[in-house]
């Protein structure tokens, strides 16, 4: 199967992909990824939603129907996938995602506490504050560089 730039996944598709891997998950919270594509197909989603039909096809590896992946683990993977750390393009794609309908330039903490929220993780809003704290110059609000900084320090804050 070729390749797709996953750059250009939408928030919505970002979603989709969450509540299918919910569906999916069992009591341990892990899903077998080739069970995901099995029902794909008998649902047509494969066609509906090709991108996320390919994102899960990459995780059905021998390994993970044996261990099952964990929506913590899948998350990784994807974020992996999602960003190119060495495409400004990738990164300013990342950074409109989280901007999302809003008016500013610069990253607020609305704006991250809403990503963060459709996308189901469990960042506290003080995480969120001293994220914004230690990643910026102003403790508010944070510039595309700053993002761009704080993307390519593998997540040291």
């Amino acid at each position: 199967m070729k390749s797709q730039n996953y750059t250009s996944l939408t928030r919505k598709e970002l979603l989709s992909v969450k509540k299918l891997f919910r569906l999916f998950q069992d009591r341990n919270g892990t899903i077998d990824p080739h069970e995901v594509l099995l029902s794909m197909q008998t649902l047509k989603l494969n066609e509906k939603s090709p991108i996320i039909y390919e994102l899960f096809s990459e995780f059905d590896t021998p390994e993970n129907s044996k261990n099952r992946l964990e929506y913590d683990d899948f998350v990784e993977i994807l974020n992996q996938k999602l960003s190119d750390k060495e495409s400004d393009k990738a990164i300013a794609r990342m950074y409109e995602v989280f901007l999302g309908q809003s008016q500013g330039e610069n990253l607020t903490f609305e704006n991250i506490k809403k990503v963060v929220e459709d996308v189901g993780d469990n960042m506290t809003d003080e995480q969120i504050k001293r994220l914004l704290e230690r990643a910026t110059q102003n403790g508010k609000d944070m510039t595309f560089d700053e993002f761009y900084s704080l993307l390519l320090k593998k997540s040291t804050v």
